[in-house]
C-alpha cells in the first residue's frame, strides 16, 4: 500500500512528464515513446505514448496550443 509521500512522488512525476511533453510538442521536438502512458501516467504496450485512446484525446485535448 502506498503512503502520502509515494502518492505525492508519483504525482510530481506524472505532472513533470506531462509538462515535459506539452513544451516538446510546442517546440515540435519527437516525443520517443515511453513504457508509461504521458496522460494518467500508466503503464503502456510496448512503443507505446499513451494507454489507450481515451488518454490520447485527453491529453491532446488539454495540450492544445
Amino acid at each position: 500500500m502506498s503512503d502520502e509521500a509515494d502518492i505525492a512522488s508519483n504525482a510530481e512525476e506524472l505532472f513533470r512528464s506531462a509538462q515535459l511533453a506539452h513544451i516538446r510538442a510546442l517546440a515540435g521536438i519527437e516525443i520517443k515513446p515511453s513504457r508509461v502512458c504521458l496522460n494518467c501516467g500508466e503503464k503502456t504496450r510496448k512503443g507505446a505514448r499513451f494507454c489507450d485512446t481515451d488518454c490520447q484525446s485527453d491529453h491532446e485535448r488539454r495540450n492544445k496550443g
